[in-house]
């Protein structure tokens, strides 16, 4: 299988390793030549393009799939919209319409605040900005040969700095201490992936989480005790990072049983450790 990879970062890197270690023929999209460079090194064959320039797409590859899972650079000059949907809507005029398609997306499309429980057909009705662009992004896919793989919280190794800097500071932690956090860690991201994207009959929707939510409270003390540093304090009036609209559900999946997908850390208690060791 020919696979063209839009967004080889943090997540996307790791399921091409995944697909080219198992023999896969992999491309990937990306705007850098220094990039690039990395990229062929490890047996991915790159393609300098930019999903905001629709020049640039004009000869990608012929593949049999397309995964997209471009994340948002809050470094660069496009706002969250132009990006996600934007840069989205340039591809796919790019894409033969036929083109099999597994687009990753965010649990935030779910807006439910309450502590429910939801799963692939709970109503999709976003409180932030942030759930309302991905959501708008998913729609564009609603004509076209796709699946959607929803991601909780992205966590793994260089992805839990900012806080541990919190914690070893004693800085308040913005938000509830009681609401839940949905969360995955990048490996069975990664595993959950290249598991949909080599299913021969896919879902529309898959929900990717590792099936036990915890407390913000729970969560960061058990990263404040790993890390040897005091208690977290946490301030619900200091304004989250992603806003407050739609963080105190918990997810679980139907349908990763039918992939027989089981995730190697089920829990931040499995996954915490290994993201410690991996930053000191």
């Amino acid at each position: 299988m020919r696979t063209l990879i839009f967004g080889c970062g943090y997540l996307g890197h790791r399921v091409a390793a995944r697909l080219v270690g198992t023999g896969g023929s992999v491309s990937a999209v990306t705007r850098s030549d220094d990039r690039a460079a990395v990229l062929r090194g490890t047996g991915i064959e790159p393609l300098v393009a930019d999903i905001m320039t629709p020049a640039s797409l004009l000869n990608l590859p012929a593949v049999d799939r397309v995964l997209y899972c471009v994340g948002f650079d809050r470094s660069g000059a496009h706002s969250k919209r132009d990006t996600y949907v934007g840069g989205l809507s340039n591809v796919l005029a790019a894409l033969p319409d036929a083109c099999e398609i597994t687009y990753v997306s965010s649990t935030s499309v779910y807006g439910q605040a309450d502590g429910e429980w939801i799963d692939e057909d709970s109503a999709t009705e976003p409180a932030t900005e942030g759930g309302k662009i991905c959501l708008e992004a998913e729609q564009l896919l609603s004509d076209r040969n796709a699946s959607i793989v929803r991601l909780a919280g992205i966590y793994g190794p260089d992805r839990v700095l900012r806080k541990i800097d919190s914690l070893r500071t004693a800085e308040p932690i913005a938000g509830n201490p009681d609401s839940y956090l949905n969360l995955i860690h990048v490996a069975d991201a990664a595993r959950l992936v290249h598991r949909v994207l080599d299913q021969p009959q896919r879902a529309p929707v898959y929900l990717g989480c590792d099936g036990h939510p915890a407390t913000r409270r729970d969560f960061y003390s058990a990263l404040a005790r790993l890390l040897k540093a005091a208690e977290p304090a946490f301030d619900p009036t200091l304004p989250a990072r992603h806003g407050n609209g739609g963080i105190n559900k918990r997810c679980r999946s139907r349908l990763l049983a039918s992939l027989s997908f089981e995730p190697d850390y089920p829990g931040y208690t499995d996954g915490l450790p290994s993201c410690i060791e991996a930053t000191e």
